[in-house]
């Protein structure tokens, strides 16, 4: 199409290649004569823009333009994307968005352009949820879970000691725990996309356990059982032996019937539900061997030797049941006077325990 074909020099457009041109040409005089042109089209360069998406939230961008014709590139985007070196025929973009469109318009060498797009497709993050089921108390396994529900695959590490025994495991568990241990997991999503989240887990310290006993005592008393660490809200005793405690879960029960070696072990618990064990081990000493005697029969008005030969006391304490008189009651071998027939002595005898 001439813009104008009555004009020295009018413009053409929609131009084909080898198209001829001709112009009739009137001189003042009214002679005329023509002449032609041939039009010469350069076809425009092919122009192929392509991006290696789909990509992962936060990845970098390979485009690229393969038309194959260009010698410059210029590289633009409808979105917030930073294009590395917009000039270039394969630079990277970072910052993409989903569905952001990059255009390139090429340049040949004949000087012709043409322009084409590529579309990015961007996955999201996987959600990434980390959790314990702590507070646990010292020495306890801890359980770790990871729930957001977009992982297909799980990779577990921890900033501390701890032992994970399935690091891929989605709910694995971890031994030899510390206070403030940050547990942190890598997920992968069904698109090879990746996050991470951590928890930090709370161990609480074990209660203190000390138990004492008020021992060594002797055969036949009641022991007095005590646990005086500090820390307990409650406590559970047993014995390995046939005591009877009179109250198992009191600080500081009895216990009767008690044999010498007999251990008795106490299970406390602190207000943060930890429990710890400690043990004490009683002493009990064997009654003294006690043997009374006397040198009678006597007869009436006649002074009555006795006598306790056991040879296990180191003190004595006489009595009688009669009205007989004894002139030393805490004699090993004492004199009675006024003594009846059958009238009892008796003896109580402490041994050096």
């Amino acid at each position: 199409v001439i813009s104008d074909p009555t004009v020295q020099n009018p413009t053409a457009t929609n131009v084909a290649n080898g198209e001829v041109f001709t112009v009739i040409i009137t001189a003042a005089s009214g002679l005329s004569d023509s002449c032609t042109v041939i039009a010469e089209v350069f076809d425009l360069p092919a122009c192929e823009a392509v991006n290696n998406g789909p990509i992962c939230m936060g990845d970098e961008l390979q485009l690229d333009e393969i038309g194959g014709e260009a010698i410059s590139w210029s590289w633009s985007s409808d979105g917030g994307a930073v294009i590395s070196d917009p000039t270039i025929q394969n630079p990277t973009a970072t910052d993409v968005s989903n569905g952001e469109i990059f255009t390139v318009v090429i340049t040949d060498q004949n000087g012709c352009t043409s322009t084409c797009t590529t579309v990015v497709e961007v996955f999201d993050e996987p959600v990434c949820n980390a959790t314990i089921d702590g507070p646990i108390c010292s020495g306890e396994t801890l359980v770790l879970n990871e729930d957001g529900g977009s992982a297909v695959s799980w990779m577990w590490s921890t900033d501390g000691g701890a032992l994970i025994d399935d690091p891929a495991a989605q709910s694995p568990t971890a031994t030899g725990v510390s206070d403030g241990e940050t547990f942190t997991v890598m997920i992968t999503d069904a698109n090879g996309c990746v996050s991470s989240c951590s928890v930090t887990a709370t161990v609480n310290a074990l209660p203190g356990c000390n138990a004492g006993n008020d021992g060594p005592i002797c055969e036949g008393d009641d022991l007095g059982l005590s646990e005086d660490a500090g820390d307990a809200i409650s406590w559970q005793w047993s014995t390995d032996g046939g005591a009877v405690i009179d109250d198992p879960t009191a600080q500081n029960p009895t216990a009767t019937n008690v044999s010498n070696g007999e251990t008795f072990t106490v299970i406390v618990t602190d207000a943060n539900g930890c429990t710890d064990t400690c043990t004490t081990i009683v002493e009990v000493f064997d009654l003294p061997v006690c043997n009374a005697e006397n040198d009678g029969p006597i007869c009436e008005g006649d002074e009555l030797g006795l006598s306790e030969n056991g040879g296990a006391a180191v003190s004595w304490s006489w009595s009688s049941d009669g009205a007989a008189v004894i002139d030393d009651p805490t004699a090993q071998n004492p004199i009675a006077t006024e003594v009846s027939n059958g009238e009892i002595f008796t003896v109580v005898i402490t041994d050096a325990n």
